[in-house]
């Protein structure tokens, strides 16, 4: 074990997945929380039990002094050099362009977006100026394939996390790749009700939905393939090609009589 993955949003669902592939992939994982901490516990104690090194590290992305501290932070650990980051912690709320407000509009660019790019600096400065080489994985979605009207402030702030990954990728070449996994729908989420997310999970040309641990496969994938530069890799089992014109969600409450 020779380098480390600063993992955000590590504690649970897609996180938690992408942390445990990683460790057992041999590296050591920080484990990235804001407010989970006992499921952050718990997937350390999981890595650990599965013969996995990890460390936690806890933070809240959208202040900005925090996000600027974090990676400066690890370089005091006793843990092995950092030299890839995922960048998977997300805000998921519900709004609209006739709902949202000052405060839901800048809390998703500031986690979604403002955070990933700093801690990718962060990454990057962190290399030194010898040849050490690192890579950043950001977590998107596959809507900005086909972009909708519904959550709003989420899909614009992931549509922009697609720019920032090819923008960062020319800025930091070639210390630091830049990639990015664009996954359609994986988990419940929201309101959703598992009557929502049973009929949704098939509005693909798969008819299945993606799943957590593809997702962490991928993750690995843009790590250790030098090639991948700059590129943003769907994973949504082609929902996006049917081109819906609302999130599938709202579609699904049509069908089941709740809209």
């Amino acid at each position: 074990m020779d380098s480390s993955i600063l993992v955000t949003g590590a504690a649970k669902r897609i996180g938690r997945d992408i942390a445990l592939t990683l460790a057992a992939a041999g590296y050591h994982i920080h484990l990235h929380y804001h407010n989970s901490g006992d499921e952050a516990r718990q997937t350390l104690t999981d890595i650990e039990t599965a013969g996995g090194s990890a460390s936690l590290v806890q933070a809240d992305l959208a202040d900005y002094d925090a996000a600027q501290r974090l990676i400066p932070g690890l370089a005091a650990t006793n843990t092995p050099p950092l030299r890839h980051l995922v960048n998977n912690a997300s805000q998921f709320d519900d709004d609209t362009l006739f709902s949202l407000d000052a405060a839901s509009f800048q809390s998703h660019m500031d986690v979604n977006l403002r955070a990933p790019l700093q801690l990718s600096r962060g990454l990057y400065d962190s290399l030194g100026t010898d040849d050490n080489k690192g890579s950043v994985v950001n977590i998107i979605d596959s809507s900005i394939f086909a972009m909708n009207p519904d959550f709003l402030s989420y899909s614009l702030s992931k549509y922009a996390l697609s720019g920032a990954t090819e923008a960062s990728a020319m800025a930091m070449a070639p210390r630091v790749r830049v990639n990015a996994v664009a996954p359609g729908l994986t988990l419940l989420s929201g309101d959703q009700t598992e009557d929502n997310f049973e009929l949704t999970r098939h509005f693909n040309l798969n008819e299945s939905s993606s799943t957590a641990k593809d997702i962490a496969a991928t993750v690995r994938h843009l790590i250790e393939t030098p090639s991948f530069n700059a590129a943003v890799l769907p994973l949504d089992s082609g929902q996006k090609n049917l081109h819906m014109n609302r999130d599938v969600a709202r579609i699904a409450e049509k069908y089941l009589g709740k809209e």
